[in-house]
């Protein structure tokens, strides 16, 4: 078996450049992609919606890369919007290309996915409980504390 490359950073924006071309580099060793993903360095925090509250804590991100959600058996509401903040005080949400608020579906104890590109730039970080109509959802059993995996 030949030598085979681990791709990061550009050489991973090169593979998925090449690849529906050809499936080896200039000197015929075969790319691998790694799964761009979280691995070692990722960092789990989470945020807190409270019992009888429908916005969780605010949650510093610092703009790094938002990876998953996990969500708690205990989480009300069936999706999840975001609000974000320079400043942890003063909150705007986070919208869609389209100008709507951001939604993400997850149901209680779903590991959601995050588009990384939906958190760009944030520093802090608010998830909101909702409805599938973005309506404001408050968690009546417990707080629902959502794990959020971030690269370090």
């Amino acid at each position: 078996m030949g030598l085979q490359k681990i791709l990061t950073g550009i050489g991973i924006q090169r593979f998925l450049n090449l690849a529906a071309a050809d499936d080896a580099d200039a000197q015929g060793t075969p790319l691998v992609p790694i799964v761009a993903g979280m691995s070692a360095g990722a960092e789990a925090l989470t945020a807190t919606i409270a019992l009888a509250a429908h916005e969780s804590d605010a949650l510093q991100v610092r703009g790094r890369v938002i990876g998953r959600f996990v969500v708690p058996a205990a989480f009300e509401g069936g999706y999840l919007q975001f609000n974000h903040s320079l400043d942890g005080v003063a909150w705007s949400p986070i919208k869609d290309q389209f100008g709507n608020p951001l939604r993400y579906t997850a149901a209680s104890g779903d590991a959601v996915n995050a588009d990384p590109r939906d958190f760009i730039a944030a520093e802090y970080l608010q998830l909101v409980s909702t409805d599938a109509d973005g309506n404001a959802v408050n968690q009546a059993g417990a707080a629902a504390e959502i794990t959020v995996m971030v690269a370090a």
